[in-house]
């Protein structure tokens, strides 16, 4: 005997597989968001010597420098080193470069896949879609 159960139970059940399916969105997110962060930490590490001896940012450098100062306030918690990094930077660079990586324009310096990956926004449908459908 089948016992036929009401749609809204399955409602239910599909709104909290997509709230977990978010979740699980958002702390891949975060992972390949760190993964960036290493690599504009390791770029940093081999030109130091232009930080230390150039008086101004090289171009090379600016995304990299730009996107630890915007990143720094945003993952202080799970980071607590990226303040110190960020203080450094913007100490030798100026109070302009924490305005400008502050201003998330389309025209920032900071790394937009960086800021896409910690972005408040809710993760497209569609990729919660494939997470569901695993």
């Amino acid at each position: 005997m089948r016992m036929h159960l009401p749609s809204s139970v399955f409602s239910g059940k599909a709104d909290r597989a997509r709230i977990r399916a978010e979740h699980v969105i958002r702390e891949d997110f975060l992972v390949e968001a760190m993964d960036m962060v290493e690599l504009f930490c390791d770029t940093v590490l081999a030109r130091f010597g232009m930080v230390e001896h150039l008086p101004t940012l090289g171009e090379d450098l600016a995304e990299a420098v730009f996107s630890l100062v915007w990143v720094a306030p945003r993952l202080t918690a799970e980071i607590k080193e990226l303040d110190v990094v960020s203080s450094l930077l913007i100490a030798k660079y100026g109070a302009q470069c924490a305005n400008v990586a502050k201003e998330s324009s389309v025209n920032s310096p900071v790394n937009t896949t960086l800021m896409l990956k910690l972005g408040v926004e809710a993760p497209p449908k569609a990729l919660v879609e494939r997470y569901l459908l695993g």
